[in-house]
């Protein structure tokens, strides 16, 4: 018993001070805004109101299809529900 309180000292004086867990500098709510700046920043287009209906994967990146047309896409950013995710991702 002794053994393992001196082993838990030892481990109590060895932990670093300070926080724990890191947050976002504005907080969380800021994210979206930030990563859309970047995806703009970058040359990306962001589509909002714009239901999609089937995603492909091509040679290139992505074939997205809407009800008035398919875009082409190097890449796909889903800000859906997990269920819809996972229904326009089946196919893949």
């Amino acid at each position: 018993l002794e053994g393992v309180r001196r082993i838990q000292e030892r481990a109590a004086a060895r932990q670093q001070t300070g926080p724990v867990f890191q947050g976002i500098a504005g907080g969380i709510g800021t994210l979206p805004a930030a990563v859309a700046d970047a995806v703009r920043a970058g040359g990306g287009e962001i589509r909002t109101e714009t239901p999609v209906l089937g995603l492909t994967r091509t040679e290139s990146g992505w074939a997205v299809r809407t009800e008035a047309r398919t875009i082409a896409a190097d890449g796909v950013v889903l800000a859906t529900p997990a269920w819809s995710a996972g229904t326009l991702l089946a196919a893949e």
